[in-house]
Order: structure tokens, then sequence, then C-alpha cells
């Protein structure tokens, strides 16, 4: 199945969004508004 950049960009984008809550919700356990991510 081929991509356009865009539908590539998004995908991509949407994973680190994913990766970043990961990192968010493990750096940060005290933060309350972290808390939501877990």
């Amino acid at each position: 199945m081929k991509y356009s950049n865009y539908q590539f960009k998004i995908e991509r984008l949407s994973r680190l969004l994913e990766e970043a809550k990961w990192i968010f919700a493990k750096t940060m356990p005290d933060n309350p508004h972290f808390e939501r991510i877990k």
C-alpha cells in the first residue's frame, strides 16, 4: 500500500505523540496533568 506524504506525516506524528505521552507518564508521575495519560 502506497502512502501519500501527507498520510505518512500524520501517521508518524501520531506515533511520536504516543511515545511522548508514554515518556511524560513515566518521567513525571507526580504531575496531576499526566496522570490521565496512564
